[in-house]
């Protein structure tokens, strides 16, 4: 009975419980606008690989602001493949997104490259 309650009042509290937006975010994520992130605990930023809008997203985790888009226009953006259109990941990018000490962002694209950006911004 009291696991029933409590199970209860954490369905509730769930169902209530506010989620607040990235100040500033790019909203327009297609069902398939995006892959994987990436958080820099150093430095407190998130970045986001977002084939939407053909560029990685920046954003500050301290803050929740949108920052801008770092390699905007360099990858191939939201394509499908002619082979298999269900299936972005092969043809579309970026896919994935990682930092390094030197401030520069790494990311694959759909077209098997793997492209450098700088996060600086």
């Amino acid at each position: 009975m009291i696991l029933a309650a409590t199970m209860w009042a954490a369905f509730a509290l769930a169902q209530t419980r506010q989620i607040t937006l990235v100040k500033g975010s790019p909203t327009n994520y297609g069902t398939n606008g995006f892959d994987i992130s990436w958080v820099d605990n150093s430095t407190q930023k998130y970045y986001l690989a977002d084939r939407t809008n053909n560029a990685i997203d920046l954003v500050d985790a301290a803050t929740d602001t949108f920052l801008g888009f770092i390699g905007k226009g360099q990858f191939t953006g939201s394509n499908p493949c002619p082979a298999q259109p269900k299936d972005l990941r092969h043809c579309a990018g970026p896919n994935g997104v990682v930092t390094d000490d030197l401030g520069h962002v790494w990311a694959g694209d759909g077209a098997g490259n793997i492209i450098e950006s700088d996060a600086a911004k």
